[in-house]
């Protein structure tokens, strides 16, 4: 019988770290560490994670974000700061969806766009080495098997932050822009880049590769290992609990092994954001058509 996976990740994220490092999180334990968790459900990567078991530290700079994940994940370390290469204090840039300490990352978004800089807040920043110092002990590993970046630009400054000779986590994925400014400390650091799905750049430690490397492939090729449930919005499916009408919702997921086949990872990537409109049961039906 095929393991149930409820991936509430944009591109299946969750899944690929998931499958990568079961049977090691199974045998020896670990934690991950999530730097720009932002929703603690909604396109997160690490839910999925977290609802099977594991725990991590989760590191947001918006104050509204930082509150949802300290009521949903009450078994993870929740802080409320930024990462940066130095500590102290930040300019923090809000623009809609978009938020980033990176000043040209949010003018290059916003160049052709009609949104525009909300808000800027200063925000307490501190090193990841600090932060993991602080705070691993208190999960009670010291395995850290997982680390996701999502900081919009400011990747160079978050890796710059970390003691990769002391703190290793065994799988890294960076949300990416302009990997050319951080992608080689990585390397320098004996990580080996791996795979590319859409919008992350995955790196496996060089010395856990024989463990794990043959594990890390796309989310699609997983598909068929798994039962997988894409949450493409969590109020939707929280009215499918309570009805007990998740076959309707399971339907589409067959389907969405069809989508997968035919339209591709960006054909998937446009239904799943019409869901994300409110479109759920249009959409589903659509794809039954299909």
């Amino acid at each position: 019988m095929k393991e149930r996976f409820v991936s509430y990740a944009q591109f299946l994220e969750d899944l690929v770290a998931y499958h990568a490092l079961r049977e090691v999180f199974e045998k020896n334990g670990g934690v991950f560490i999530d730097v720009g968790a932002n929703d603690p459900v909604e396109w997160s990567v690490t839910k999925q994670l977290y609802e099977k078991g594991w725990t991590g530290i989760n590191i947001e700079p918006l104050t509204e974000k930082y509150e949802a994940l300290c009521a949903d994940r009450t078994e993870d370390i929740n802080l409320n700061i930024g990462i940066s290469d130095e500590p102290g204090t930040m300019k923090f840039l809000v623009a809609n969806d978009l938020s980033s300490f990176d000043e040209d990352t949010i003018k290059s978004v916003l160049r052709n766009s009609k949104d525009k800089v909300e808000k800027t807040v200063e925000i307490e920043v501190k090193t990841l080495r600090s932060v993991i110092e602080d705070n691993l002990n208190k999960l009670g590993s010291d395995n850290i098997l997982f680390c996701k970046i999502d900081v919009e630009g400011f990747e160079d400054k978050v890796i710059r932050s970390m003691d990769l000779n002391r703190e290793r986590p065994w799988l890294f994925c960076v949300e990416y822009r302009n990997p050319e400014k951080w992608e080689h400390m990585l390397l320098k650091n004996k990580y080996e880049f791996v795979l590319e799905d859409g919008i992350n750049r995955w790196y496996v430690d060089s010395h856990r590769k024989s463990e794990i490397g043959s594990r890390i492939v796309q989310g699609k090729e997983l598909v068929k290992e798994y039962d997988v449930f894409l949450v493409l919005n969590y109020d939707y499916m929280q009215e499918l609990y309570k009805t007990n009408a998740l076959d309707d919702f399971y339907i589409f997921v067959k389907k969405f092994k069809w989508v997968i086949k035919n339209k591709g990872i960006m054909g998937l990537f446009k239904i799943c954001m019409s869901h994300m409109k409110g479109k759920n049961r249009k959409n589903s039906d659509k794809l039954e058509e299909g």
